[in-house]
């Protein structure tokens, strides 16, 4: 396999098939490419719910259609990028921030994880 850049690969992607150039953006066209691509991230993170036995009440036998899964996960990878491509975030960025995370949620698996009350008042 090769290093691949996923968000440097999407903003490739952008530019030649879409003619989309994510860094002449105003903020104004920002904050509406983060929004359509939210609700699409939505919609196909939806479809990945059609690929598996989720509705506990239905008489289905359990199933999980790995391939359609995976490809209904692709897409909401796509529009992720997009969002993170939007916003100026970088590979390298994406990765610390990435392993930031699971080393917190590592921690917290480890030690207990609570949600404090907000003071009221």
């Amino acid at each position: 396999m090769t290093d691949w850049k996923w968000l440097e690969s999407t903003k490739k992607l952008q530019r030649e098939a879409y003619g989309f150039d994510a860094d002449a953006m105003t903020v104004e066209e920002r904050a509406q490419s983060v929004k359509e691509n939210v609700l699409a991230l939505v919609d196909e993170a939806m479809e990945v719910l059609h690929e598996v036995k989720w509705k506990y009440w239905s008489h289905d036998e359990p199933f999980v259609h790995r391939d359609f899964v995976r490809n209904e996960c692709v897409d909401v990878g796509h529009f992720l990028a997009n969002i993170l491509v939007a916003i100026g975030v970088t590979d390298e960025e994406w990765e610390r921030a990435y392993q930031w995370k699971q080393d917190v949620n590592r921690a917290r698996q480890r030690d207990g994880y609570r949600v404090k009350e907000k003071p009221r008042g």
